[in-house]
């Protein structure tokens, strides 16, 4: 996965619009620090220095999970969420704020994205939603059908 931060962004961060943090209090906690550039780094910036700037001198811990099929690549975050929170329960100090970061939409989201979409005719419903399907976890499922199914 290549979610992360930049330690030396969060530096800059600090000289340029937040004096009053504290970037020796923020740490990866897993050996997966994301990977500059990659689809999702710059998210994981932006929360940090976000997260860094409100809890200014917070111990703060980047998590990047995103190590098994389970997660992205594959049929969505519920077993490396499974893990991350089975872990974080075995942990001998529990951070005090949790801050997740799923990135995905609901298929509620999807399809009236969908639908609007379709209203401009430039590109047909069933154009949409295969082109969101086809860009990794952006719906996180495919229907409300399908939300029914794992919600029971």
């Amino acid at each position: 996965g290549t979610f992360g931060y930049s330690p030396l962004g969060l530096q800059a961060f600090r000289a340029t619009q937040c004096p009053g943090i504290n970037p020796s209090k923020v740490r990866f906690d897993t050996d997966h620090h994301g990977r500059f550039g990659g689809d999702n780094f710059m998210e994981g910036n932006l929360d940090t220095h976000m997260i860094s700037a409100f809890g200014m001198n917070v111990s703060t811990l980047v998590s990047n999970t995103n190590a098994s099929l389970s997660t992205e690549e594959g049929d969505g975050f519920g077993v490396a969420l499974l893990d991350f929170v089975t872990g974080l329960a075995n942990r001998a100090v529990v951070p005090h704020v949790l801050s997740l970061s799923l990135g995905s939409l609901s298929a509620y989201s999807c399809d009236l994205l969908c639908a609007e979409a379709a209203k401009t005719r430039k590109v047909s419903r069933g154009e949409c939603e295969a082109y969101l399907q086809s860009q990794r976890q952006v719906c996180m499922f495919k229907s409300e059908a399908q939300v029914a199914r794992v919600n029971h």
